[in-house]
């Protein structure tokens, strides 16, 4: 009977530890940039590295919010990252505020790179409704430009 209550108490002791480091661990971290909707068009291009270096390439971009108000964070992830000519492809998201009036205009590197831009960017859009062109600037006259809608809080 000693052994069954030891064990009770070491239970317990440990599931109030593990309360206690969970309930740290939330309070204690930063808020988590959430997904913002995007209702858009995505950009297509060829993108290419040579005459018999080239794919087709589909740009879509996410948004999330980031930690201050007004500010988001803009990436283009991609999973063509090993196709022909998309490692050296950037994504660019040129945007108006139609509440504000306020403009701007933010580059990613959906696949990564140690000479390209970072594969994700701050951006001060100011609360509201967002608009803006999706490009492929590195595929030149090969390219169509997307759409994009969203709205900040």
């Amino acid at each position: 009977m000693a052994v069954v209550k030891h064990q009770g108490r070491a239970f317990a002791a440990a599931a109030a530890v593990a309360a206690a480091t969970v309930a740290g661990a939330l309070g204690a971290g930063q808020a988590q940039a959430a997904p913002i909707g995007v209702q858009q068009l995505p950009a297509t291009a060829i993108v290419a590295n040579g005459p018999a270096d080239w794919s087709v390439f589909t740009a879509f971009i996410q948004i999330h919010t980031s930690d201050k108000r007004g500010w988001v964070v803009l990436t283009a992830p991609s999973g063509d990252c090993g196709r022909y000519g998309v490692a050296n492809a950037l994504v660019r998201l040129d945007y108006t505020n139609l509440t504000t009036g306020a403009r701007g205009s933010g580059t990613v590197n959906p696949c990564g790179g140690h000479a390209m831009p970072p594969t994700s960017a701050r951006l001060h859009t100011g609360s509201g409704q967002i608009v803006g062109s999706i490009i492929i600037p590195t595929a030149g006259a090969w390219a169509i430009p997307g759409g994009a809608t969203f709205s900040v809080g």
